[in-house]
């Protein structure tokens, strides 16, 4: 459909046609591990260049996520999003976000941090492997943020998720923010690569993606463990 378009054609008209082109990631049931890596790698480097500009999302969930029919991910709505540079001095921020995929602290109305973004990441694994975004045994959102903010224990992974990708999850969910992984650190093991890879068929049909990055040395984050 792209290739259709004048090359006169406005970039405004050419960024509603790119989304339209597009799908939300929650719109594609459930990933296997393997494309859940290779997407949440593609995560970590929008993640890394928005928290190098002092930016953080606060609202990242399959919904905000969307899916190219080239098998790119690229991150949407930033409607909750703020710098932290203009947040400066600004100890209580009031509690944004969507409750299921919210950190804790951010459901405590605390300052924003990237670390909360990496706390929604882990949430977003959890619903790309699912199908079902966390806490999904809770009946609404009053109930999730009480879960969230009171409880010690992270949200449950998948029985079938491979030890690298628990220990992943492990990273994402540290309940002290200060503890979390950070977006720079795309090298653990569950975020290796495959060169030829594609999705089942979905709505869009069936989506190749064209990653070629393979790497097996430790995440940047457990060297400070």
């Amino acid at each position: 459909m792209l290739d259709c378009l004048p090359s006169t054609v406005c970039p405004q008209l050419f960024a509603l046609v790119l989304t339209l082109a597009m799908g939300e990631l929650q719109w594609h049931g459930a990933f296997d591990e393997r494309v859940t890596r290779v997407y949440t790698r593609q995560l970590l480097h929008g993640l890394n260049y928005l928290h190098l500009n002092s930016i953080v999302h606060r609202d990242i969930k399959g919904a905000n996520v969307l899916l190219s029919i080239s098998g790119e991910v690229k991150l949407a709505d930033f409607g909750c999003a703020k710098n932290l540079a203009e947040l400066a001095g600004n100890s209580n921020s009031g509690s944004t976000g969507t409750p299921y995929w919210m950190a804790p602290e951010q459901i405590k109305g605390e300052a924003p941090a990237s670390s909360a973004d990496i706390w929604s990441l882990g949430a977003t694994v959890i619903e790309m492997l699912t199908a079902k975004h966390p806490w999904s045994h809770l009946t609404n959102d009053f109930a999730a943020m009480w879960q969230i903010a009171k409880s010690q224990e992270p949200p449950e992974a998948p029985d079938s998720l491979s030890r690298h990708g628990r220990d992943f999850l492990d990273r994402c969910f540290r309940l002290v923010a200060g503890d979390r992984s950070t977006a720079t650190g795309k090298n653990h093991p569950f975020l290796n690569c495959l060169s030829s890879l594609c999705l089942p068929s979905t709505n869009l049909g069936t989506v190749p993606l064209r990653q070629s990055c393979c790497c097996t040395r430790s995440w940047q984050a457990c060297d400070r463990q």
